[in-house]
């Protein structure tokens, strides 16, 4: 499977979950899709073939208080 090397400016090229529960959310998107995940301190990589395809991060304290759902975003 080949790889992007770069992006055109205004192209999508990252997406991150923020997670209401890091843990359960990384146990999920790994057996839903088989990535694997590496625990960065901050954030968690999701991988698949070696190459990073997403990352998980805690949503914040703020997010959670107001109740807002885990939610993916692109970059």
């Amino acid at each position: 499977m080949s790889g992007r090397t770069r992006y055109e400016p205004g192209v999508f090229c990252a997406v991150g979950l923020a997670a209401s529960d890091r843990a359960a959310a990384t146990a999920f998107y790994t057996e839903l899709f088989g990535w694997e995940a590496e625990d960065r301190g901050a954030y968690t990589s999701l991988r698949r073939d070696g190459a990073e395809v997403a990352v998980l991060y805690l949503q914040t304290d703020e997010a959670r208080a107001e109740q807002v759902t885990p939610h993916w975003t692109s970059y």
